[in-house]
C-alpha cells in the first residue's frame, strides 16, 4: 500500500492474430503480493476477478480474459490502494477426508487428490469434465481400502525419469501437501524424492483456473532438482514426467476420437512421435466429454509421447528405455510444463487447436503507468 493513496497501471492486452477465449493472462508488478487491488475492464462496470501471487521474486497479477477477436486490444485498470475489500476465492481446495483433497469451483468438483498410502504416488481421481462426467480411471473401493504396494495410480500423476530399467524407482512424500484458492485459480504444491539409479527431488505445482462452463484449465509445472550428486535422467516406453489414466469413453480401443497437432489419428501413428498437443474425446452418458494436453512452444515442444488402446497417455522423457534424456549437475534443476483442458464437446467443437494457440502463443501485454503517453 502507499499511505492510503492509489497507484495505477494501464494493461493493454492484444489478442495478436488469434482469437481469444477464457485465456489466463499475467502481468508483472511493482507490488508486494499481499496488496489489495482492483482490476477495471476499460469502460465495464464491474470489476474483473485478479488474482496476486508470487514467485519468490516477484509479484504477478493474474486474471482470464473471457472473449477477444483476432486483432483486437482491451485495455484494463490496475489500481493499488484505496478501500477495496480482498476478492472472494472462486476456485478452491478443501480437505476431504484425512487422505484427500479436491478442487471446487461454484459449488462444483472438478478433481480429487489422493494420498492413500500403497499407491506407488499421489495422482488424482476423479477428473470431471464441467458437466460432472469423469474423464479419468478411478480405483475401485477396494483398491483403496486395500491397494498392492507400489499400484501404479489410476489418474492424473507425475513420475521422475530415474530409472534406466523397466521399473520406475520409489517415491517418497517430503512433507504435507500446500495448497490456496483464490479468485482466478486454486494452487496444489507436492514434494516427493524419488530414488534408483539417481535420486532426485520431485517438485509439481497444479495450478487449476476457474470453469468457463464448457472447459477448465489445468496447469503442471515438474521440477527435478539433482539432490545427491549428479542425476542421469532416463526415458521410459510408457510413464512420462506427465502420465493421465482415462476413463474408458476416451480409450482408443473403444472409439475414442484422437486428434493431434501432428495429423496423428491412431496410436500407432502417434507413439513414439513429437507434437504440440494431443486430444482425446469420447461418449459419455450421451455427451460428449475430451481432455487435451497442451505442451510450451519452445524447450518441451519436441517431447515424444505415448498412448496405450485402453487410455494411458504419456509424455515427457518417452522413449526406448536405457536412452538417457537429460543429465543434472548437483543442485541443477529443470522444469517440465504442460496445460491439461478438461472439455465437453469433441476436439473441434471446443476448439483443441486454438486453446492450444492460448497457451503456446499467448496475447501480447503492454503495462505502462496510468496517464503515460501511448506509444505508437
Amino acid at each position: 500500500m502507499s499511505d492510503g493513496k492509489s497507484e495505477r497501471l494501464v494493461v493493454h492486452v492484444h489478442a495478436g492474430p488469434r482469437s481469444r477465449e477464457h485465456c489466463p493472462v499475467t502481468v508483472p508488478l511493482p507490488w508486494s503480493a499481499d496488496s489489495l487491488v482492483q482490476l477495471q475492464r476499460q469502460k465495464a462496470a464491474r470489476p474483473t476477478p485478479c488474482q496476486l501471487w508470487s514467485d519468490g521474486a516477484r509479484t504477478y497479477a493474474t486474471w482470464m480474459v473471457d472473449r477477444m477477436r483476432a486483432g483486437a486490444t482491451i485495455t484494463y485498470i490496475l489500481t493499488l490502494g484505496g478501500r477495496q475489500r480482498r476478492a472472494k476465492s472462486r476456485v478452491r481446495i478443501d480437505r476431504l477426508g484425512p487422505h484427500r483433497l479436491h478442487v471446487l469451483t461454484r459449488q462444483r468438483q472438478l478433481a480429487v487428490l489422493r494420498l492413500e498410502r500403497g499407491w506407488f504416488c499421489p495422482f488424482w481421481s476423479p477428473v470431471r469434465a464441467p458437466t460432472g462426467h469423469t474423464v479419468t480411471a478411478t480405483p475401485a473401493p477396494g483398491e483403496l481400502v486395500d491397494a498392492e504396494p507400489g499400484a501404479l495410480p489410476k489418474g492424473l500423476w507425475t513420475a521422475a525419469p530415474v530409472s534406466d530399467a523397466d521399473s520406475l524407482g520409489h517415491a517418497e512424500m517430503l512433507g504435507p501437501v500446500a495448497w490456496r484458492g483464490g479468485p482466478v485459480f486454486a494452487e496444489a504444491e507436492l514434494r516427493q524424492q524419488w530414488q534408483a539409479s539417481s535420486t532426485v527431488q520431485l517438485v509439481t505445482r497444479y495450478r487449476s483456473y476457474v470453469t468457463s462452463g464448457r472447459w477448465w484449465l489445468l496447469d503442471v509445472a515438474v521440477t527435478v532438482t539433482a539432490h545427491q550428486g549428479p542425476a542421469t535422467l532416463y526415458c521410459h516406453p510408457r510413464v512420462g514426467l506427465l502420465n493421465l489414466d482415462l476413463a474408458p469413453p476416451l480409450w482408443p480401443a473403444n472409439r475414442a476420437v484422437l486428434r493431434t497437432g501432428l495429423g496423428a489419428v491412431s496410436a500407432a501413428e502417434l507413439n513414439g512421435y513429437a507434437t504440440g498437443w494431443v486430444d482425446l474425446s469420447g461418449l459419455s452418458g450421451g455427451r460428449w466429454i475430451g481432455v487435451s494436453v497442451f505442451l510450451p512452444a519452445g524447450a518441451y515442444a519436441g517431447e515424444r509421447w505415448a498412448i496405450t488402446d485402453q487410455g494411458r497417455l504419456a509424455v515427457g522423457a518417452i522413449g526406448p528405455p536405457g536412452t538417457v534424456w537429460r543429465k543434472l549437475a548437483v543442485g541443477e534443476r529443470l522444469t517440465f510444463r504442460a496445460r491439461v483442458c478438461v472439455h465437453t464437446g469433441d476436439a473441434g467443437r471446443w476448439g483443441a487447436a486454438d486453446r492450444y494457440g492460448d497457451y503456446a502463443f499467448p496475447p501480447r501485454i503492454e503495462v505502462a503507468p496510468f496517464g503515460a503517453p501511448e506509444q505508437a
